[in-house]
């Protein structure tokens, strides 16, 4: 297998984990945070495997990881 197909799988592998994570330690109902958390966790991935397999090109790919990192941090002084 070649690095794209590794990277793929490792991106698959870490939104499932990631998912399996937030279920696995999720004590009350669906917050804001854990809905975040959700989103970014799907989200990331797939627009990295979208990119490599050049379905999305480079700038789209650096616009929506760039979108993805501010509202992921967009919120994390006033969660906690």
């Amino acid at each position: 297998m070649d690095t794209k197909t590794w990277i793929e799988l490792a991106m698959a592998t870490l939104s499932l984990a990631a998912l399996i994570g937030i279920f696995a330690t999720k004590t009350a109902g669906f917050g804001p945070a854990i809905i975040q958390a959700l989103i970014l966790s799907i989200a990331v991935p797939a627009v990295v495997i979208l990119g490599l397999e050049k379905i999305l090109n480079a700038q789209v790919v650096a616009g929506l990881l760039g979108g993805a990192l501010g509202f992921g941090i967009s919120k994390a002084g006033k969660d906690s």
